[in-house]
This record gives C-alpha cells, sequence and structure tokens, in this order.
C-alpha cells in the first residue's frame, strides 16, 4: 500500500541529534506514511545510527556516494517519495505528536489547499527554553491571505519544516534551487503561495533546534573565511579570470590589476555562493577590465571599483537597455521603494526596512530597466556594508541584525539573520524616498514631490548620480518621474522605522 505522506529527511553529520528525530516520527500515531532518510557522505556515524533503526519498514535509508549538498539531497528525496504529501524534519529537529494525523486530514478534505502549516517552536539546542514560536503574529486557524500577512512578501514564518505540500504542487514549482547555498525551502514557499492557497493550524507540529554550529553559523564562518583569503592573498595567487553567475547571466572578469580583482571578489562575494554549473549554451557577458589610468596604490577601494568594474559593466547593460543608479532597493511584496541617501544614512534606512519584513535588493547600486509602462529593478547584491551608525553610537560590538567585520573593520548587516532567500529578484518602481537624516529630529517630516521635482534630484543630485553621469539611460529616470511618487523625508534617531512601518500599508 502505498503511503499517504513521504517524510523528508537530508542529514550530514547528524549524529548527535538524528535517533531522537527519527524517533519523533516514528512515534506518531498516524501510520500511513514512509520516512525517507539520505545520508549526504557524513564524516561521522550518522548513517550507523539510522541503519539501527531501519527494522522499522517505514523507514527507508539511503546514502549517497559523494557530498551533494543538503538542496540536490532534497531533489533527490522527492524522486524517491512516494506519498501524495511531503512532510520535511530536519535531522535535528523534532517532530510533535500529532502532525501528520493533523494535516493529512485536512488536506483530504480540502482538495483546494495545496499546502498546511503548523504552529513551531524555535528552542535552544538543548530544548531548555523556547526562543520563539513560528509563525509569531498569527493566532488563528485559517488561509494565509496574500498581502495579510509576511508570507506574500518575505515567507520567513512558513517554513517547510512546519508544512505538508501536496507533491505535485513541489514539482510544478520547480523543486529547490541548487543554486542557493541556504534557504532553498523559503524561495521554495515563496514560489508555491503564487500557485495554491496555504492554510494554517494552530496545532504545535515541530520543534526547531537552534545549534551554535548550525548552518548559519558555519555560512557566516566561511563568508568571514573566504574574505580573509581575499584580502590576505599575494598578487601571484590572485586569478585573472572570475566567473559570476548574476541575476540569471554569467559574468566573465578579466583583469590584470590585482588590487580590482580583490574589489570585485569580495564586493560580489554574495555571488560566490553560487554553485550553479554553467552550461555551453548559457550566454557569457565578457568583461575585460583595464589598469586604471591612476596607479591603483593611489585610488581609494570604492573608486577602483566604480571606476575599474562598474563603468564596464553599465556599458554592457546599456546596451540591454538597463542601467545602475546609485541608491537602495528594497520591496513589500511587489512594491519597489527607491531609497536615495548618503551611504551611511542608506545603509541604516536598509537595516529598517529589512527588519520590518521588507525584501533586500541592493544596498547601493540596484539595476533599472523599463517594461511596458513601468520601471522595474533588479537585484544587484553586494556586502550590504553599514557604516557607523547614522544614529549615533559606534561600539564595535554585535547587535540585533548586524555584526562587526574584523576584516572590513566595518558594520555589515548579519548574514545570520538576513539570508539568500530574503533576497528579491525583480519588482516594480513604486516609491522614491529621498531621506535625510537629523539628530534632532523628534518627528518624521516628509513632503510629497511632483513629477519635475523628482525627474530634477534624480538627475541633480551628487548621491543619486549614475556611474556614467546620466547619459546612459535618461529614458528611465523620465518615466520613473511619471509613474512613481517622489517623496522628501527628513527623519531623526527613530524615524527609519517608523518610516518603514508607514509604507507597509
Amino acid at each position: 500500500m502505498r503511503p499517504l505522506i513521504s517524510v523528508a529527511m537530508p542529514a550530514y553529520n547528524a549524529e548527535k541529534f538524528i535517533r531522537a528525530a527519527i524517533e519523533s516520527v516514528l512515534r506518531q500515531k498516524f501510520q500511513h506514511f514512509e520516512l525517507i532518510v539520505i545520508d549526504d557522505h557524513s564524516e561521522d556515524n550518522t548513517y550507523q545510527i539510522v541503519r539501527e533503526l531501519t527494522g522499522d519498514a517505514r523507514v527507508r535509508l539511503y546514502k549517497n556516494t559523494r557530498r551533494m549538498g543538503e538542496t540536490d539531497t532534497k531533489n533527490k528525496i522527492l524522486k524517491l517519495a512516494r506519498g501524495k504529501y511531503i512532510a520535511a524534519l530536519d535531522a535535528d529537529d523534532l517532530m510533535l505528536q500529532g502532525r501528520l494525523k493533523d494535516h493529512c486530514e485536512f488536506l483530504e478534505k480540502h482538495p483546494e489547499i495545496g499546502a498546511v502549516f503548523g504552529r513551531g517552536f524555535v528552542a535552544t539546542e538543548n530544548l531548555e527554553r523556547v526562543i520563539i514560536l513560528i509563525p509569531p503574529t498569527i493566532r488563528q486557524d485559517g488561509k494565509v491571505l496574500r498581502g495579510s500577512c509576511r508570507a506574500k512578501e518575505l515567507p520567513y514564518d512558513f517554513n517547510q519544516g512546519m508544512a505538508t505540500i501536496k507533491k505535485e504542487h513541489i514539482l510544478k514549482a520547480g523543486r529547490f534551487e541548487a543554486s542557493l547555498p541556504i534557504g532553498e525551502d523559503s524561495r521554495l514557499m515563496r514560489r508555491l503561495f503564487k500557485i495554491t492557497p496555504f492554510y494554517f493550524l494552530n496545532k504545535p507540529c515541530f520543534i526547531y533546534r537552534i545549534q551554535k554550529k548550525g548552518v548559519c553559523h558555519s555560512r557566516l564562518r566561511e563568508n568571514f573565511k573566504r574574505m580573509h583569503d581575499v584580502f590576505t592573498a599575494k598578487k601571484r595567487q590572485m586569478p585573472k579570470i572570475q566567473y559570476f553567475y548574476v541575476n540569471k547571466q554569467w559574468l566573465r572578469v578579466r583583469t590584470d590589476c590585482y588590487k580590482l580583482m580583490r574589489a570585485i571578489q569580495w564586493r560580489l562575494n554574495f555571488y560566490s555562493w553560487m554553485k550553479k554549473q554553467r552550461k555551453s549554451n548559457e550566454r557569457i557577458v565578457r568583461l575585460d577590465l583595464k589598469t586604471p589610468q591612476k596607479k591603483a596604490a593611489r585610488v581609494t577601494d570604492p573608486e577602483l571599483f566604480a571606476c575599474g568594474f562598474m563603468n564596464p559593466l553599465e556599458q554592457q547593460l546599456i546596451k540591454r537597455n538597463e542601467t545602475f543608479l546609485e541608491a537602495a532597493l528594497v520591496s513589500r511584496g511587489e512594491r519597489g521603494f527607491l531609497i536615495v541617501a548618503d551611504e551611511k544614512v542608506r545603509s541604516e534606512a536598509v537595516l529598517a526596512f529589512l527588519s520590518q519584513d521588507y525584501c533586500y535588493y541592493s544596498a547601493n547600486s540596484p539595476i533599472l530597466y523599463l517594461k511596458s509602462k513601468d520601471v522595474y529593478g533588479k537585484s544587484f547584491v553586494d556586502p550590504l556594508v553599514l557604516y557607523d551608525s547614522a544614529s549615533g553610537g559606534g561600539k564595535k560590538r554585535n547587535v540585533w541584525g548586524r555584526f562587526w567585520n574584523p576584516i572590513l573593520k566595518k558594520y555589515c548587516i548579519n548574514t545570520f539573520f538576513y539570508r539568500t532567500y530574503l533576497t528579491g529578484d525583480v519588482c516594480r518602481i513604486e516609491k522614491v524616498l529621498f531621506i535625510n537624516f537629523n539628530p534632532t529630529f523628534q518627528r518624521l517630516r516628509s513632503r510629497s514631490l511632483n513629477a519635475s521635482e523628482l525627474y530634477s534630484r534624480l538627475v541633480r543630485d551628487n548621491y543619486a548620480k549614475l556611474y556614467l553621469r546620466y547619459a546612459g539611460r535618461p529614458d528611465i529616470f523620465k518615466k520613473i518621474s511619471l509613474r512613481a511618487g517622489g517623496f522628501s523625508v527628513s527623519v531623526g534617531p527613530n524615524g527609519m522605522l517608523k518610516l518603514a512601518e508607514m509604507l507597509k500599508h
């Protein structure tokens, strides 16, 4: 008899917790399920521990002959799954009693619903303390309505660990993205939400265990190591050719300038996470970069990156009717907000907007282009550098949402909190915000700009200049002036959060 639910459990070096995770599944009173465990070539006793539990016929154990990574392992489980529904559980989490029964009964009675979610608990590694409930903002059973909660814009609260999903919808949504190092499940949730209704059952279903050696901490350490390697590499060790997969397109960058390649590598470090293999028929944008006329030693790092890399790249973009703007870009759903300000204020604004569940595209250089009657923005991800806080306080300590980077000697947005699945792809530009910070302001002040004022400020102000000095695509900025709302905003120490909250609605 085919099982109704396939429980998916990829595992890598999970010997410490995997027995408890599996036993939490086997203790379910609901019996019509299979548990598929794939050991991703672990270096510890994970495989041996699971094999001891295969006396239960519901447990199906496999082992990768080489390390494939979590995303490819999850897609492999999807191919093996025989169930009508998929319920995921990480090898260090726990499934609470009743999850499979409650979710399966609901989905069988409501075939129009494609995914059902339960209540989750985020707990410390030893389960001594519950840190937070997920989702924290919903308390009643009901459909997850579009635009009424974070799921449409930023499905952080609705991760796969608390869901039971129809397998056919996962396949239709395109499985898991192999190019993402982390956050592939939440990216999948975002795509699923566009094709099928979600339903929330206010019943406990799983415990998410935060480990000190978890994947987010590991990625942060890897990021530090990669940046350290870039900054300490000797001239002969720095490659002259590098490939980056940016906005679904390959960039081939070649330069003999050691300092320029170093600047490009650390500023595009987000794209070095991408593990996509280049296909022979994929188009490549080739950038053969020249050494700046000034000696590189006399050019600051931002100047070198702007003139040595961004100028040539924008020339390629203009050929495709695209261009850069020196601004930040965030969105709420499909509504994009361009933030024009100096670097310090812009960084503070990005952090404030992200803390209010906005989606991130760029802190410095979004790519703009015309489509039909509107202007759209594409992501161009940078290291999210935060300079000394515009709202005061220069202590070198980690606080919520940001950490002190000892290599850059600057604050950066905390990649443990803001991960790749919070990064958007494309959004329509709805508003342009010119933000000024004044520490004496106690209230938020804003003034709307008419089309001529907005156009004038976009092409006039130094902090809004194009890398190619506006000569690239004037039609884009004329269209922004006509289609987007412009606002001049003055904020004080608490104004950024108020602005982000106000623009939600």
